[in-house]
């Protein structure tokens, strides 16, 4: 979240009366998912302001010649409107509009607003990143409703109504002023956005005309939309045509990610923000502080072709921007914690047969055994215990990297453990006294969750978002009493003698079926 410093810059009167961690507090996220957004400051600015008009572009009878909202992409000068007044679909369409300083002039083409600096271009065609040609495809502009969008689920959004109330939630200081959703796509969040009746005006803005042609189709069939203030507009991100400080709320959905020059976007975004608005945007991350270091040169690689940014890259482009308060939220789990709840233990170890892996690679996201520790000597590592047939953690390791408050803790060995994975039982637990809020197992006071793994689905399920329990750890080593073989070669690989084979194919030799003596 990122809100609009305060400023002594002038607002124009208006004639037209209100979105992380993945990574954390994207919510951005994310990681994904990430979200910006404001302080609890409350303002109602206006949207547009009168002016006089040159003699050649008086209107007629039952018009109106007024400065508008929007501005001359190329000086950005508020344009001179000939038209219907109002900001929903049929009067911006029947309008015309003019830039005084430039003397350029701008209607509505097709079903959306072009305010393009190409707009009326005959012989200049400009040709954009392929990321941004994809979206401009009459096929994926079809399918992004009707299957693309929901696929984001699997990499850590919430949903579409999640997002949209995460978004309200921010958007709260600004209701009843104008909402701009940039990068709108096929209108997926600017129809709920007109919908919701918060805001006195919102603007749908892609550069895709098909998208936008996608959304026109989606609002004739839903009449509470198509009846209330929302325009189509045809622009650039990085030159968007509205005055300085005339906007109060700006959402960009999974979209950062898109833009040829997130950069010049973020200063575009400052620029049209009035004092106190508010930004909210979501976007994939390209690695959070969670992800193996091993990982990020491939995910580098591999994501080229679009803009992916991280965690520090959108703090740092907000603080540089002018946006202050900067937040985050993100709702993933952490690479970790996924790798812990889906790794098996104490089973035989893939490179060392004759050992168990009873230890958890952090940076690696794997469970391995005793001799493999030297390979990943300055990773960070957890060992894993046994408990009653459970897999089971020390608190005090796991506490340096998630909250365990509320997980109850049992002692082995003189040391507190917390159970790992869930436990459910067939019966559930209807005594008096504490009892999980996952599985219903009966626990002791004050705790209220039997293991991690329940404490974990218990804060996405009520809080949605894991990030104010996660805590940074750069360096995680083994307890002193964790033995590590010292039979080790120079590559790698453990030297077993006979004898080790013999002495452990004896440990490990089960009992047999006790023969008892016939009754005589």
């Amino acid at each position: 979240m990122a809100i609009a410093p305060p400023s002594l810059r002038p607002l124009p009167k208006s004639l037209f009366p209100k979105y992380p961690c993945f990574s954390h507090g994207f919510p951005f996220r994310p990681s994904p998912s990430l979200h910006l957004s404001s302080q609890p400051f409350r303002f109602t600015v206006r949207a547009s302001s009168a002016v006089a008009v040159e003699p050649d572009l008086r209107s007629q009878q039952n018009q109106t010649e007024e400065t508008e909202l929007f501005s001359c992409p190329v000086c950005y000068d508020p344009l001179i409107r000939k038209g219907p007044p109002g900001l929903n679909l049929d009067a911006v369409y029947r309008s015309g509009f003019k830039c005084k300083k430039c003397n350029k002039s701008y209607s509505s083409k097709d079903v959306y607003l072009d305010l393009t600096v190409t707009a009326g271009l005959r012989s200049y065609t400009e040709v954009k990143p392929a990321r941004t040609e994809l979206f401009r495809s009459p096929l994926v502009s079809f399918l992004y409703e009707r299957g693309w969008r929901q696929n984001f689920n699997l990499s850590g959004f919430p949903g579409a109504d999640e997002e949209f109330r995460m978004a309200q939630e921010y958007f709260k200081p600004v209701e009843g002023g104008t909402l701009v959703d940039v990068s709108c796509g096929s209108g997926l969040f600017s129809r709920k956005f007109a919908k919701s009746g918060t805001y006195s005006g919102v603007i749908a803005l892609d550069f895709s005309e098909n998208m936008l042609r996608q959304c026109n189709d989606f609002i004739k069939q839903d009449a509470s939309v198509s009846a209330s203030n929302i325009a189509l507009v045809r622009a650039d991100v990085s030159r968007l045509p509205f005055s300085s400080g005339s906007i109060d709320a700006v959402h960009a959905g999974a979209a950062l990610h898109c833009w040829p020059s997130p950069s010049n976007a973020f200063a575009e975004i400052s620029r049209i923000l009035r004092s106190g608005g508010v930004f909210v945007g979501s976007t994939f991350l390209r690695y959070t502080s969670s992800t193996p270091w091993l990982i990020r040169p491939f995910r580098e690689r591999v994501m080229q072709s679009y803009n992916y940014l991280t965690e520090e890259e959108i703090e740092e482009l907000c603080t540089n921007s002018g946006l202050t308060n900067y937040s985050k939220k993100g709702i993933q789990k952490p690479a970790w914690l996924e790798g812990i709840f889906a790794q098996k233990f104490f089973v035989g170890c893939s490179y060392h047969e004759s050992a168990k892996k009873n230890v958890f690679c952090l940076d690696c996201c794997i469970s391995i055994c005793p001799h493999c520790v030297p390979s990943h000597a300055f990773h960070r590592l957890l060992q894993v215990r046994r408990y009653v047939y459970h897999d089971v953690l020390r608190l005090e390791d796991v506490q340096k990297l998630i909250d365990c408050s509320n997980v109850q803790a049992y002692t082995i060995n003189s040391a507190k453990v917390v159970f790992i994975k869930k436990r459910p039982q067939n019966r559930q637990f209807k005594g008096a006294g504490n009892y999980c809020t996952s599985c219903d197992r009966s626990l002791q006071e004050p705790f209220i969750h039997c293991s991690l793994g329940c404490k974990v689905d218990y804060v996405l399920e009520h809080y949605k978002d894991l990030s104010p329990f996660l805590r940074k750890c750069n360096t995680l080593r083994l307890s002193p009493d964790f033995m590590i073989p010292q039979d080790i070669g120079d590559d790698g690989v453990a030297k077993i003698s006979d004898d080790q084979d013999m002495a452990t194919s004896i440990i490990n030799r089960r009992k047999g079926i006790p023969h008892r003596s016939p009754l005589g």
